[in-house]
């Protein structure tokens, strides 16, 4: 895409060198052999000037390197030179990376690379820190609170404006009935979604629905950690999914599909199947 081309006609140049393989292999095996972890990164040192490549100078950062990370936080013109290349940014890609504060943990080893280039007021060297989630601890991220206003928008279209929007990537949608304009009664749209899905998610509101704008903001969120497993019950398997709270105590909660499924089945009432999923869960 960056060059203009098919990919099979792209020529590789410097991440065809023995060190760029070197660094893709390398770091692909330790990954693996971490057990493909959930990864966090702060926000990319943009770097500023020029760089040298097989095409001459280009402008910090690549092009391809913008490509791969166009959607990640960048701090623009901190630092002298190439801080992120085409290769460490598809690496985080390939990765998938997560952009924001981490949670807690309790630190198990940190890894640190130098670099051989100088660069003025700052260690040229990338430092990675492995640890495990403490239970209970409050994760912190940030995500957008999208918004719209509908007053003119049969109430029957809601459901597959909810599942397009999920579909997208929000990560949760809310109806709100509200006194519009001219006193019409209508809906306020609310919901979720990250930073990187927005134009995304924001394609499937106005592809679905009456509305002509949105309006949005970041929002800071604390939230539980949690967990999801399968309990074995006399009436078949039941998703649990459970959140540490902050003393460190669980509490599950059955998934609302498989108790229904239950209760359609006539197996069970939506009391007894809670029953027996708090005594399978405690055992």
């Amino acid at each position: 895409k960056v060059h203009g081309v098919p990919v099979d006609k792209v020529h590789f140049h410097e991440v065809g060198a023995v060190d760029a393989i070197v660094d893709i292999v390398s770091g692909c095996f330790l990954f693996e052999h971490l057990g493909a972890p959930k990864a966090f990164c702060s926000p990319l040192p943009g770097g500023s000037g020029e760089a040298w490549s097989e095409h001459g100078k280009i402008p910090v950062p690549a092009p391809a390197t913008l490509e791969l990370l166009g959607d990640a936080p960048w701090r623009f013109g901190e630092g002298e030179g190439e801080l992120v290349t085409p290769t460490g940014a598809a690496l985080l890609r390939a990765f998938d990376v997560s952009f924001g504060r981490p949670p807690g943990m309790t630190v198990r080893g940190v890894g640190i690379g130098l670099g051989h280039r100088e660069i003025p007021g700052r260690p040229n060297l990338l430092r990675v820190v492995a640890g495990d989630p403490v239970p209970g601890t409050l994760g912190r991220d940030r995500v957008l609170e999208v918004e719209a206003n509908i007053d003119d928008m049969s109430p029957q279209r809601f459901e597959l404006l909810i599942e397009r929007a999920l579909a997208a990537g929000a990560l949760d949608v809310a109806i709100l009935p509200a006194t519009m304009k001219k006193n019409r009664p209508g809906w306020v749209l609310r919901l979720l979604c990250p930073e990187e899905r927005l134009e995304i998610v924001s394609s499937a509101v106005f592809s679905v629905s009456t509305a002509i704008g949105l309006r949005y903001h970041a929002c800071d969120r604390m939230k539980l950690d949690r967990a999801s497993r399968t309990l074995e019950t006399r009436y078949g398997r039941v998703r649990v999914k459970e959140a540490t709270l902050p003393d460190g105590s669980v509490r599950p909660v059955p998934e609302y599909d498989d108790v229904k499924r239950i209760v359609r089945s006539g197996a069970a009432t939506f009391d007894e199947v809670a029953l027996e999923v708090a005594k399978a869960w405690r055992r």
